[in-house]
């Protein structure tokens, strides 16, 4: 710890330092193409060969985390162990088997990747060292026990069953989206991949963040059957997730275009690829308040026990999902695939909402929806400067410049971002009022 700095100023500290370097080694790589590949060239320093240079990279993955484990009092508990197993299943192919299966002759790669392999590993075990304070000052410790019949590892399983089903049939959906969109036209299956890695931003960054955060509280509401307790922390976190994803989800739709082309379209990747990709995103867009909402729906089924709900609405989507798509894939091609998502994520948040208001013996369904309300102006607001903007620097954003396309992107998206915000602390949403009081006690 460091002097005259809480556990949780270091944490937020770390976590804005963590998000600057990431600013930072998006801008360098704006212009400084990193020497992987089919980028491969000299300069770059020592160079090795490159399966040596894949194990190295991989082994710590494998090794590192394998001495890590065994060092846990709990390493020989079997839900623990069945974990690390399929980890290793796949790390140990991954690092000492797959380098010897690819073609890649006598190429060599610079000692530099290496190293940055190595130094994302490294930040990764800093993630997890720098919560090891708070849990050993509450006096958590790791106790070895071996015992097959305790309740919480029966519990843990049976509630693990659904889950894996439900995460089965996620997959299900995917290996489908893949066959239809392989069947389109050449690069869709590469357009739509494009796309919803670029929407899972904002659903990790709210979304599973908002979630996450929620369940311990849902948790013990649950065991002290305060239902009450259970149903604010539900309405708030919901209410900050369409705070964070709705305009989020309007900002996809209206600069996708712009924000590919300074992404991506540089080399093979071309203008026409930037398109069809910003159309994909534009239509994922339209479902990302319903994707990151059910992050936190689902959190709530498993605090009651109730771990059946979310599985069915995940084969309920499968099957819309097939349907959806062949019905309109022949006349709107890939496109067809990212609006399936969108339509069958808001088909299960409201499955899900509706199931959860009944097993809650209901929820404030009003405070939800004046806060929406707030929510829907402040966007309105926001796509106005938008459309605004867009016409007055399109040339800009959209022109050979990547100095000029990052200078008014950025610009045009933190005034979006400030004027959004403004107008919901002038209408006062609670959620964002609490969030800026957190910010200024943690910068202040």
């Amino acid at each position: 710890m460091l002097r005259g700095m809480s556990e949780a100023s270091l944490h937020f500290g770390a976590v804005v330092a963590m998000f600057v370097l990431a600013g930072i080694t998006f801008a360098t790589l704006q212009f400084v193409t990193a020497p992987y590949g089919r980028h491969l060239r000299e300069g770059w320093g020592p160079q090795i060969p490159s399966r040596l240079g894949w194990i190295v990279m991989e082994s710590p993955s494998a090794l590192g985390f394998l001495w890590l484990y065994f060092r846990g009092a709990q390493a020989w508990e079997m839900v623990p162990l069945a974990l690390m197993a399929l980890w290793q299943l796949h790390y140990l192919h991954r690092t000492f088997i797959f380098p010897f299966r690819m073609r890649i002759g006598g190429k060599k790669m610079p000692l530099s990747i290496v190293g940055m392999a190595i130094g994302t590993l490294i930040g990764g075990l800093l993630q997890l060292a720098v919560q090891l304070p708070a849990l050993f000052s509450c006096g958590f410790t790791f106790l070895p026990r071996f015992n097959f019949y305790d309740p919480g590892l029966i519990r843990i399983l049976k509630l693990m069953i659904p889950a894996v089903i439900g995460l089965s049939a996620t997959q299900i959906n995917i290996f489908i989206n893949t066959k239809f969109a392989a069947s389109c036209a050449e690069g869709s299956v590469s357009w739509l991949q494009y796309a919803f890695r670029l929407v899972q931003l904002p659903i990790g960054i709210f979304g599973v963040a908002i979630g996450v955060a929620a369940m311990p509280l849902l948790a013990r509401y649950s065991a002290s059957k305060n239902i009450d307790g259970m149903k604010e922390t539900f309405v708030s976190s919901l209410t900050m997730v369409f705070c964070l994803t709705i305009p989020a989800s309007a900002g996809l739709y209206l600069l996708a275009e712009p924000i590919i082309k300074l992404i991506f379209e540089r080399g093979a990747f071309t203008a026409a690829d930037t398109v069809a990709t910003a159309q994909a995103v534009s239509l994922y867009a339209v479902g990302l308040f319903a994707y990151s909402a059910n992050k936190v729906l689902v959190p709530v089924f498993y605090a009651l026990g109730k771990t059946r709900f979310p599985v069915i609405g995940s084969f309920i989507t499968v099957c819309i999902n097939i349907i959806i798509i062949t019905l309109t894939i022949d006349f709107f091609q890939h496109r067809a695939i990212a609006f399936s998502v969108s339509v069958t994520m808001i088909i299960n948040f409201f499955f899900l909402t509706t199931v959860l208001y009944r097993e809650l013996n209901g929820f404030s369904v009003l405070s939800l929806w004046r806060a929406f309300m707030k929510i829907l102006v402040a966007t309105a607001l926001m796509i106005a400067f938008l459309f605004a903007a867009r016409s007055l620097t399109g040339g800009y954003m959209e022109g050979p410049s990547l100095i000029a396309g990052i200078t008014s992107l950025f610009g045009i998206i933190t005034v979006a971002a400030v004027l959004y915000g403004a107008t919901l602390y002038f209408l006062k949403v609670d959620e964002l009022t609490y969030i800026i009081k957190k910010i200024r006690s943690k910068m202040f």
